[in-house]
């Protein structure tokens, strides 16, 4: 019983771990930028994967979202 406990308790959380996934893009002024959708994961999947993709650090031009209708981050790299 109590191994289906835990097994339940996997399966719930597994949304939360979540991911996210970055496509290059241009912004609004036509410098390289990342795109980064998060799906309803929590804003730290976001930033995780902005780390991820911009090891030296981004600045952030858009940020827009909510658990409903996603989450979606846009970063300019710096020193890139």
């Amino acid at each position: 019983m109590n191994n289906m406990k835990t097994l339940a308790m996997a399966i719930v959380a597994l949304p939360l771990g979540g991911c996210a996934y970055s496509t290059p893009i241009h912004d609004a002024e036509g410098h390289p930028a990342q795109l980064i959708e998060c799906g309803g994961n929590p804003w730290r999947t976001c930033y995780a994967e902005a780390n991820d993709v911009c090891p030296k650090g981004y600045d952030v031009q858009s940020q827009e979202g909510g658990v409903w209708s996603g989450r979606t981050l846009i970063v300019r790299c710096q020193g890139s």
